[in-house]
């Protein structure tokens, strides 16, 4: 609501606006947000919703927790080691003693002896005033991973229980944001909180979160478990937040586990073995993200406890930093492929990072094929190695001097990337260099318009290619700036699983031969599409526009897949006129042929607009003299025309079959001489070849004369 106010200044401001649109207040927040929850009907939000003290209105949704029941347990003994096989120790420095760790979850059985003591009453938002015991199982799991003797990562660390789940593990975003709240105002430094929890996106919630890591705690919160793209969940999509990714014992992501840019980091999260809530002494193995992300709260934990004053921000870059790259295979589009490792948290030596700085490519400079990636890094010890990020993903790493990487920037997109470089020292010290925007400029790849709104080849070649521009579908998987048609005039549904459910991922256009796109030249269209594992239902819609500024789709064809996954369908047709066209691909379940703009949940719709060149017209020719029939001898002089579009580059003379001469001018009329004595007499056909500057030729009409010397 604007300025900071006191709690006693939100409340009485939350009960005047409340009254005056009607609506009944549930909840005050004076800390992670300044505001309230209520009840209200429509009529009375849209109301409220109008308010200049209002920033932002939503309705309240159900928080669940996200696990599934398996059987085996090797989280610990996986994070202190950068490679399998497991040893079946887990060795540490430090024991997280003297930080707080609070859980938000379904409370915490306090009274399990795995906790020593250490577990106490927070704050209970599903019975006000309650103790915050854990009747449901999952938070006392959660916190056992954080901080048990036997199945914590940290385990001397405080434990906090703050209850926003019910016995059945759901909860709503008022009671969720009432927790957060919670632990902002009352929160003892060095702090970290748990979130195992998620549901739909919610402003309320992701603000909250910001506003508490503001005020000094460090968040990891579950990246959740749809096998699908975290940025659609809440918390998962706060920025600030660890977001938390799951493995198996494998290190393979985790069948269920969300993806995707939102992710910060893997841990440990299928068959985890903890504390439980139907004993003193029970123990459960659960599975889920909720199971990784107190694995990352545990690391942070034992960090802080050796640098107290750290902020969030700096635990978050040293726990990514430190992360175990390269080693969780199918991490999914968009994903770092980093895993948790505890191993570089000692308790002294060096402490002073490297230097790292980028030297090639420069920045502001343009590249296209495969480039040499270059750093140079320092340190007062040794370099252990130095790692190459593209727009946060890891491209790969070089262990020894001078530093560099081989990158095919083919397997990028067109447009303006940023790389940094992060060096690690011997004693895992990191540092990161200043970072470098360049722009990738691939012939025949597409650069996204942000005026038109989808890919655009603007430059005439023989083939246009979105490259990985398109790859997913909305919400679901990687895909930027969704939905990538023309005046995003046609959404995506975003029902589903990336790369399990339906999605177009590339489109491309080329012409047949080779040459240049232009209108009258066939061409081919290649969509590469993924189809669910039973495909019989999908379909792929090809459409075409011969004007990309004003579209007006014609329908090409209805095409079937073959199978299941992924799989490149063609068509080909013949470009009509027009100098900036277009394709749209659409791969459909169910629904209707022939329709441009669908409104499947499973539908992905994706244009490519292209430039045309200009066809270029042959020259013409004619002989103006001498004229037909005509008597010639000694020195004859043939006078010819040629015109065409561009320029006429030459005019070849015949006499008969024999080539005489050529001759080029700057204008049409072409004149040459030759000596007609050198030709036995007879009748004979005059021809001319003007040639343009495509070398593309015309030959005249024949002028019959007679040589008669």
């Amino acid at each position: 609501m604007g300025r900071t106010l006191s709690v006693s200044d939100v409340q009485r401001q939350a009960l005047s606006v409340a009254q005056q649109y009607g609506a009944k207040v549930s909840r005050t927040y004076a800390h992670a947000l300044q505001g309230f929850s209520a009840q209200m009907d429509e009529r009375q939000a849209e109301a409220l919703r109008q308010d200049p003290r209002v920033a932002f209105i939503e309705q309240d949704a159900v928080v669940r927790i996200s696990t599934d029941q398996a059987n085996a347990t090797w989280g610990l003994d996986r994070i202190d080691q950068s490679d399998l096989p497991l040893n079946s120790t887990y060795s540490y420095n430090l024991t997280g003693a003297g930080v707080n760790a609070y859980i938000i979850d379904t409370g915490i059985r306090l009274t399990h002896t795995d906790f020593q003591g250490r577990a106490v009453t927070g704050f209970d938002a599903v019975t006000p005033g309650g103790t915050a015991n854990d009747c449901n199982g999952h938070g006392t799991h959660v916190a056992g991973t954080v901080g048990g003797a036997t199945y914590g990562v940290a385990k001397g660390v405080n434990l906090h229980a703050v209850r926003v789940l019910d016995c059945g593990g759901s909860g709503t975003y008022e009671g969720v944001v009432a927790g957060v709240d919670w632990v902002t105002a009352n929160h003892v430094k060095p702090a970290v909180a748990n979130m195992s929890l998620g549901g739909s996106a919610s402003d309320a919630l992701d603000q909250a979160i910001r506003n508490s890591i503001a005020a000094g705690v460090v968040y990891a919160v579950a990246a959740g478990n749809d096998s699908g793209d975290a940025c659609s969940k809440s918390p998962a999509r706060t920025a600030e937040a660890l977001t938390v990714g799951s493995t198996t014992n494998t290190d393979a992501r985790s069948s269920f586990s969300n993806f995707g840019t939102c992710v910060d980091i893997f841990a440990p999260g299928s068959n985890i073995t903890s504390t439980y809530n139907t004993s003193d002494t029970a123990t459960s193995v659960l599975s889920g993200t909720s199971m990784a992300s107190p694995h990352v709260a545990g690391v942070a934990a034992l960090y802080l406890q050796g640098n107290p004053t750290a902020s969030a921000a700096t635990v978050g870059a040293a726990l990514t930093g430190f992360a175990t790259a390269g080693r969780v295979t199918s991490p999914g589009t968009g994903s770092p492929n980093l895993l948790l490792f505890s191993g570089f948290i000692q308790p002294g030596g060096d402490v002073t990072p490297p230097t790292v700085s980028l030297t090639s490519p420069t920045e502001g400079s343009s590249v296209q094929g495969t480039v040499e990636l270059k750093a140079n890094a320092a340190d007062d010890v040794a370099v252990k190695r130095v790692e190459f990020w593209l727009n946060g993903q890891l491209l790969g790493s070089d262990d020894s001097a001078p530093y560099a990487l081989a990158w095919d920037t083919l397997q990028s997109f067109n447009g303006t990337v940023s790389l940094v470089a992060k060096a690690f020292d011997t004693s895992f010290n990191a540092a990161s260099s200043t970072a470098v925007s360049f722009t990738v400029q691939n012939p025949g790849f597409a650069s996204y318009d942000s005026t038109r709104k989808a890919p655009i080849c603007a430059n005439v070649g023989a083939a246009c290619d979105t490259g990985s521009l398109i790859i997913g579908r909305g919400t679901k998987g990687p895909e930027l700036n969704a939905p990538n048609t023309i005046g995003s005039s046609c959404a995506d549904g975003n029902s589903g699983t990336f790369h399990v459910d339906e999605s177009l991922d590339r489109l491309r256009i080329a012409t047949v031969d080779g040459g240049p796109l232009l209108p009258g030249k066939e061409v081919t269209i290649s969509a590469t599409i993924w189809a669910w594992s039973t495909f019989a239902n999908d379909k792929l819609e090809l459409f075409h526009t011969a004007d990309a500024n004003n579209p007006s789709w014609t329908h090409l064809g209805t095409l079937a897949p073959t199978k299941a996954g992924s799989q490149v369908i063609t068509k080909t047709f013949t470009l009509p006129a027009g100098s900036l066209q277009a394709i749209r691909g659409l791969v459909r379940y169910n629904g209707t042929a022939g329709v441009s703009c669908s409104t499947g949940s499973y539908d992905d719709h994706d244009d490519l607009i292209f430039a045309l060149g200009e066809v270029d017209a042959a020259p013409t020719a004619e002989i103006l003299s001498p004229t037909a029939t005509a008597l010639v001898n000694g020195h004859v002089t043939i006078t010819a025309r040629a015109t065409d579009d561009k320029k006429v580059d030459r005019v070849l003379f015949y006499v008969g079959t024999k080539y005489v001469s050529y001759k080029r001018n700057a204008g049409n009329e072409f004149s040459l001489t030759f000596d007609s004595t050198k030709f036995a007499n007879g009748s004979y056909p005059i021809t001319v070849r003007a040639i343009d500057s495509a070398e593309q030729s015309t030959t005249s009409q024949p002028v019959s004369v007679t040589i008669q010397n």
